[in-house]
């Protein structure tokens, strides 16, 4: 009797384990935001008063904290338009509590105590790669380099330009991204990942177009889709940085010494180069490098 009734239990409680895993809920379904060619002159100035904002914006964001897949506490307005040289990018950050917006300063890359604004992009839509770029209501920013979907480099400092003003409605932000600063493949029409994200600081919140749920892996691969972008070249990647350092030295001389005065003077110069050669591939050049900026174990 003892060996039908084990196997039976041992059965049951086997389901019973198998009944207990919780699923993970499905995250919401990548959007899709359209991208308008513009040729009129693009002001970056935190002030939305040019015609191309007053298109129909993307909104809905949604929270992945405190309150993990509920709607964003406060509205935000994207809009993204593009011309022959450059990726724009504006949002209104609506507030209902406009003069509580944390507005803190801090040098460029650090993380701050803030409302943040971000967007990221990925150009080769791999799902692994792109680029970060993040403003805060004082004008501060962040920039990354992403790969392998989740991971980040911050020592990568592109050339973009921003700027963020505070209203009493909430704050506006208008980012400038050249194409050179990106890595796309040349193609006539482009289909791009794409992501925002808003913070506010005083509510530990932070919501996203796209919802990420905490609890689920993946950042890149989660993008939003990016249509629209179409007859545009990244053009020539070349950046020089030449350096010269002077220096100066002094001491007392020894009692005699026909051939040392006590003081030495000494003048050195290099130069650095990064060059694109084809679209995902780089190449960095050196001639006599200032060991002293280099960023290398101090060992």
């Amino acid at each position: 009797m003892h060996k039908w009734i084990m196997p039976h239990l041992l059965l049951v409680s086997f389901t019973g384990l198998l009944g207990g895993i919780t699923q993970p809920s499905p995250s919401q379904e990548p959007r899709t935001v359209h991208a308008h060619r513009t040729d009129a002159p693009i002001r970056v100035d935190g002030v939305l008063e040019e015609k191309v904002w007053s298109r129909s914006p993307v909104t809905g964001f949604i929270q992945s904290q405190p309150d993990d897949g509920k709607p964003a506490s406060e509205r935000t307005e994207v809009w993204v338009v593009f011309d022959d040289k450059a990726l724009y990018v504006a949002a209104r950050l609506h507030d209902r509590e406009g003069e509580r917006i944390t507005r803190r300063l801090g040098r460029r890359d650090d993380w701050i105590d803030s409302d943040w604004f971000t967007v990221a992009v990925d150009p080769y839509n791999d799902g692994r790669s792109g680029f970060q770029f993040a403003v805060n209501p004082a004008g501060c920013v962040r920039d990354w380099v992403l790969f392998n979907d989740e991971n980040r480099d911050s020592t990568w400092d592109g050339i973009w330009e921003s700027a963020a003003r505070v209203d009493a409605g909430g704050w506006t932000v208008e980012i400038r991204i050249p194409f050179h600063q990106l890595r796309f493949r040349p193609r006539k029409e482009h289909l791009w990942g794409i992501f925002f994200q808003r913070e506010i600081q005083r509510r530990n919140e932070t919501a996203n177009l796209t919802w990420i749920p905490r609890r689920e892996s993946g950042y890149v691969s989660r993008f939003s889709r990016l249509v629209g972008i179409r007859d545009i070249r990244s053009g020539r990647r070349m950046e020089l940085m030449p350096y010269t350092v002077g220096k100066a030295e002094f001491s007392h001389p020894d009692a005699g010494d026909p051939f040392f005065d006590g003081s030495e003077y000494g003048l050195n110069m290099g130069l650095d180069a990064k060059i694109g050669l084809m679209s995902n591939l780089t190449m960095d050049l050196t001639v006599n490098p200032d060991f002293g900026q280099v960023e290398v174990d101090p060992a």
